[in-house]
């Protein structure tokens, strides 16, 4: 069977490229492996789908990790943190702005969502738990053998997915398909996910969640500030997840990583304000204050910590709790797997791709778009907005080639 277009994924990335073709004439194929769609686009947010957020282009590009994120440019120019705001309250799904950053649905409900994207699909060119086992490239068509059937296509758009979350449908397929092409890719790997510390598990302190901590790779120059939480195997929360993939990377490496987290988020000199003016309580209380209770408490014995009143002690033991507390340090033994990180980072080089198409500088009518890009941004509305500026992208592009070819004809 012959096709105008065929994607193969049917997640965030995927349907915003069917929604885009479907106003045309073109003939479309949408291939998808599991029983349903936007099987992983449901999960988002807890199941609320954090769509986007607000960041205007620059900022946003700001936040992405690597060299590679100049690559998205073009794509969140054309297709914004706003536009996406837009584009689906048009629609007649209306977004609220949560933390004055993140873009919810007003419901809270991730299917009002997918409803948008799926509102004009035609089910018979919808194959679902139908999967792509084999590709070639041949006098400038792309043909396809399923599980089911074969296909050929002039446009083929892979939007496959990463390793994220396999039982969502997220396999790396995308991968095996760019590698059989001779496309260039770096294999995923975990990112935006929690870390493991035996030293943590030993100190009992799960549970402790303290805002806004200053966190250091040693012997590196990340940096990031953030929520932590301390949980029964080791670390979480946003700062952590932001620093995963650096950590990731030290480990491959073969560094020790080494946090060093900055809890009391304050200057020496005025932490013996403070303490002047708590002069009659114990260290430990005024530390509780900064940190919890439990933190304090477990530290304060672990670290045999003076417990008197601060007018019983002396400079040094300020001194020494000071030092303690702005340079807790944590050696980390793993990141979290790569299929269960929430973000993978990895996929296919940006350099193979035009940033204005996401079109293959190699293979004319094949893109990849989505998490099959080498792509990533943080949690929060981040990695959907990546989705769907650059399947925005990819299905404009086929749209002005298909014009272009009947005005030729």
């Amino acid at each position: 069977m012959i096709y105008d277009v065929v994607i193969v994924g049917g997640g965030a990335a995927g349907l915003m490229c069917y929604h885009q073709l479907a106003e045309t004439n073109l003939k479309i194929l949408l291939l998808e492996k599991n029983a349903s769609l936007g099987k992983k686009l449901l999960l988002t947010g807890n199941g609320r789908c954090n769509v986007t957020n607000k960041y205007e282009p620059r900022r946003f590009m700001d936040e992405l990790e690597g060299s590679q994120k100049k690559f998205f440019y073009k794509a969140i120019h054309h297709f914004s943190s706003a536009d996406i705001v837009a584009f689906f309250e048009e629609h007649g799904v209306p977004l609220k702005l949560e933390n004055n950053f993140q873009y919810f649905p007003v419901s809270n409900k991730a299917q009002d969502i997918l409803q948008v994207l799926t509102s004009n699909m035609d089910a018979s060119m919808v194959h679902l738990k139908e999967k792509l086992t084999s590709l070639q490239y041949k006098d400038h068509h792309y043909y396809l053998q399923t599980d089911q059937n074969n296909y050929q296509t002039k446009n083929l758009i892979i939007a496959t997915g990463s390793k994220s979350f396999p039982k969502t449908g997220s396999t790396g397929d995308g991968l095996i398909f760019a590698e059989k092409l001779g496309i260039k890719y770096f294999p995923f790997y975990p990112a935006e996910t929690k870390v493991y510390a035996k030293e943590i598990e030993d100190l009992s302190i799960q549970g402790t969640q303290l805002s806004m901590v200053q966190v250091h790779l040693l012997h590196s120059k990340v940096k990031k500030k953030g929520d932590l939480l301390f949980t029964h195997d080791g670390l979480s929360g946003p700062v952590i997840y932001h620093m995963s993939e650096h950590i990731h990377h030290h480990l491959q490496e073969g560094k020790e990583a080494k946090l060093s987290m900055d809890l009391l988020n304050t200057s020496f000199a005025d932490f013996l304000v403070y303490l002047h003016e708590n002069k009659q309580k114990t260290l430990e209380t005024i530390l509780a204050k900064y940190t919890s209770k439990r933190f304090a408490s477990v530290l304060f014995q672990q670290y045999e910590l003076p417990k008197k009143q601060v007018q019983d002690l002396k400079k040094d033991s300020f001194e020494r709790v000071y030092r303690l507390f702005t340079d807790f340090q944590v050696r980390i033994d793993k990141v979290e797997d790569v299929t269960k990180a929430y973000v993978n980072g990895g996929g296919v080089c940006t350099k193979e791709l035009h940033p204005s198409t996401m079109e293959s500088k190699q293979y004319k009518g094949l893109y990849f778009i989505g998490e099959t890009m080498d792509l990533h941004g943080p949690i929060g509305g981040f990695n959907l907005t990546i989705a769907f500026a650059s399947a925005y992208m990819a299905s404009n592009h086929i749209k002005e080639k298909s014009t272009k070819n009947k005005d030729v004809s």
